[in-house]
């Protein structure tokens, strides 16, 4: 029979996994790897960087081992860490600025003379100062939003109500359209529609 974690045995796992115990380890790997895989499925869509994000986390709690600290419970600490390491995962290699860089190789269709209002490298420096000064929650939105998930979708990634993310979300749309009217008034209407459709 297969040991498995629940409310009554918790604090004994963990304690068992404090002294480096193996088969609590084993437990609590046996326990919640389903689960796990089910929400870095849902999160990444891609069954290899699903199975990359949960051995992370099982290889991050027998690595703090010693001094982990869990609260009151072991699954949602679990979540929460693959909640985290997903939202790295998505932001590595400051993927903002990347998604900046594909709007601007998808101005080709827009007439050279839009552009003389704002040179593409006085946008991309502007956009990426902007977005830099978000707030974190919003700036992960941004990023979500450019790795095409759904408001669903990051609500359920961030942990958010959808209405919350589609608040997040307006708000985000506000300050990038009032940043960049602030800081180039000339801004053409047509270009900065261009960008705000391109980019959130």
């Amino acid at each position: 029979m297969v040991l498995t974690v629940n409310e009554a045995n918790q604090d004994e796992i963990l304690a068992g996994l404090k002294t480096s115990s193996e088969k609590a380890f084993e437990c609590i790997v046996n326990s919640f790897t389903k689960d796990l895989l089910q929400q870095a499925m849902k999160l990444t869509r891609d069954s290899d960087t699903a199975k990359d994000l949960v051995q992370d986390v099982f290889a991050g709690i027998w690595e703090k081992r010693e001094q982990l600290t869990v609260g009151t419970s072991l699954a949602g600490y679990l979540h929460t860490t693959l909640k985290n390491k997903f939202l790295r995962h998505v932001s590595r290699a400051s993927l903002h600025e990347q998604a900046i860089a594909h709007l601007l190789t998808r101005m080709d269709d827009i007439q050279n003379g839009i552009l003389d209002t704002l040179a593409a490298n006085d946008l991309q420096t502007s956009l990426s100062e902007i977005i830099g000064q978000l707030p974190p929650a919003m700036q992960n939105i941004f990023i979500l939003r450019n790795e095409d998930y759904s408001l669903r979708e990051i609500a359920a990634a961030l942990g958010l109500a959808e209405q919350t993310v589609r608040s997040y979300h307006s708000e985000l749309n506000r300050r990038i359209r009032a940043a960049l009217i602030s800081r180039h008034p000339d801004i053409s209407h047509s270009l900065l529609l261009l960008v705000l459709s391109r980019l959130i």
